[in-house]
């Protein structure tokens, strides 16, 4: 993972033999759709709001994480929207 939050930009690639589950997601997408957009990040004020608005309009959460440290924080929120 090569990630530059400044220029928003997050470069992707499964560790080969990796089973854990987001290697296993994304090798599934490579597997389907071949290289390409696998996900979209958008920066919101009001993560609750944001994921509230989005399940109002059929998105469904996958998964959450955050953590904090080092005077940074990420709180994310993975939503599927129209069953992608």
């Amino acid at each position: 993972v090569q990630l530059d939050w400044d220029r928003g930009v997050e470069l992707i690639s499964p560790v080969p033999g990796s089973t854990a589950s987001v290697a296993t997601s994304v090798n599934d997408f490579l597997d389907r759709h071949g290289d390409g957009i696998y996900t979209v990040v958008v920066r919101v004020p009001d993560i609750a709001h944001a994921e509230d608005v989005a399940t109002r309009h059929g998105s469904e959460t996958r998964f959450r994480q955050g953590f904090s440290g080092e005077g940074s924080y990420l709180d994310e929120i993975d939503l599927s929207v129209l069953g992608l």
